[in-house]
């Protein structure tokens, strides 16, 4: 497939198409979906429409200067539309959704992505409606370099090691399951260690090119400041990607506690074997990147649905 192909054949799908059953790609926990995403081509910037897995056309002529120049030959501007959620946070943490959907499908593609947010604003040079506002830019192509990883097992410790699943990214996003309370049942240890790991983990592949390990998410800024906590009948938890393990923070079950915290109407959040909360360390992360810390929560969110 050329890059085209694979782009409006897969990833355009994957970040944020429909699903059999009329979802999304993405999860939206009030059913509204504030995004458009802007494809920009050497030739003319287009707007993808999932309704019916489409490119129409936006705007002809060359923009692909806008925003930072990587070279890439193709862009994805992602835009809020504020007439359709008016708070930023929610939007924000659903583009960060979209994007860790860009990333694994381009990376099963081989091909490289890259998510900016400098110089975001040149994007209104595309005549966007009054009423959307530019996030982030994607960039899409080829890697200079091949992608060369070395499988590097985490140490041991108390949790189980990383396994893999043959399950497909479309097969996860399309059997996704959404329910609003649960059974008695514990979760094993094992399915802890995965969706603990998929929400901010380290990876078990060295990349021999950066030298280095990636994280399960990326960071536009190269800074990770949420903490994960877990809490279950026994007590809270807190997850440590570095040594994928967990420390006790406090013993007894806070699930009623957590269920009054977070007012989540008719979710059942007290019978939860197990639940997951980020929490954002201001003393790690400015306040000067917000918006990334929004977004970066609707990344971990995203990954444990996928892993779930």
């Amino acid at each position: 497939l050329s890059l085209l192909d694979a782009l409006k054949t897969y990833t355009l799908w994957a970040a944020y198409g429909m699903t059999p059953t009329g979802g999304r790609s993405v999860y939206s926990p009030n059913g509204t979906y504030s995004t458009t995403i802007y494809v920009i081509r050497s030739d003319a910037t287009y707007i993808y429409v999932p309704t019916n897995h489409s490119l129409s056309l936006w705007k002809t002529g060359n923009y692909l200067y806008l925003g930072q120049n990587t070279g890439a030959p193709i862009k994805f501007g992602l835009m809020w539309n504020q007439s359709i959620v008016s708070d930023e946070k929610a939007a924000m943490a659903e583009i960060g959704m979209i994007a860790q959907d860009v990333y694994f499908d381009a990376n099963a593609l081989n091909l490289a992505t890259l998510t900016t947010g400098m110089n975001v604003d040149d994007l209104y040079e595309l005549d966007l409606p009054s009423n959307e506002k530019p996030e982030i830019i994607m960039h899409l192509g080829h890697p200079p370099t091949p992608y060369d990883f070395t499988y590097n097992p985490l140490p041991p410790s108390n949790l189980p090691t990383v396994v893999n699943n043959t399950l497909t990214l479309a097969e996860a996003i399309n059997t996704r399951q959404i329910v609003y309370a649960w059974n008695t049942t514990e979760l094993t240890l094992l399915e802890q260690s995965q969706i603990l790991w998929a929400s901010y983990g380290t990876s078990y592949l060295y990349d021999d090119i950066n030298n280095k390990r990636h994280r399960t998410l990326p960071s536009a800024v190269n800074i990770y400041p949420f903490k994960i906590y877990a809490a279950n009948q026994t007590g809270v938890y807190q997850y440590a990607p570095t040594t994928h393990s967990l420390s006790l923070v406090v013993s007894g079950d806070k699930r009623e506690l957590i269920q009054g915290a977070v007012d989540p109407g008719n979710i059942s959040v007290s019978s939860a074997p197990m639940i997951i909360i980020p929490f954002w360390d201001k003393n790690v992360g400015s306040q000067t990147y917000l918006a990334w810390w929004w977004y970066e929560s609707g990344a971990i969110l995203h990954n444990i649905l996928l892993e779930a």
